[in-house]
């Protein structure tokens, strides 16, 4: 239902994507603003953008934020999630990068000590497979 009403707001109401995307991290943000240390795991698709989109909302707020980016490596980021990972950048905020199995101590330290996390890995436009090297990845999560 959700890629059916991301299409129809793209395509019939010709809303930009990167519209889409504030509008996802402003719902969230308003939902989650009672903590202050945020772990937010990101892919490199579209939801991974509305994940970096957050983080920069929450960041605007002073909260702390710990981001990660799984699978940069060897995969392109989407247009948008591309501008919110650039934004960041620019802002001078740190973004970790998660393409091996050695990649994870970070990851685990800030579940361990953050109060909420947020999985922005994986959207309704999926289609591609994760190596099984990231199964380590989503067990820490859950």
């Amino acid at each position: 239902i959700s890629r059916n009403i991301d299409t129809h707001c793209v395509e019939k109401l010709n809303l930009d994507t990167g519209i889409l995307m504030e509008a996802s991290a402003l719902a969230v943000l308003k939902n989650i603003l009672d903590y202050e240390k945020y772990t937010l795991v990101c892919g490199h698709g579209n939801n991974g953008g509305d994940g970096l989109a957050l983080a920069r909302h929450l960041i605007s707020l002073n909260k702390k934020v710990d981001i990660f980016l799984v699978g940069r490596k060897n995969r392109p980021l989407s247009i948008c999630c591309e501008m919110n990972y650039k934004i960041l950048i620019n802002m001078g905020v740190e973004i970790n990068t998660i393409n091996e199995e050695s990649d994870i101590n970070k990851l685990e330290t800030s579940l361990d000590n953050n109060d909420i996390t947020i999985d922005a890995i994986l959207g309704t436009g999926v289609n591609i497979c994760y190596p099984s090297s990231n199964h380590k990845i989503y067990r820490e999560i859950l």
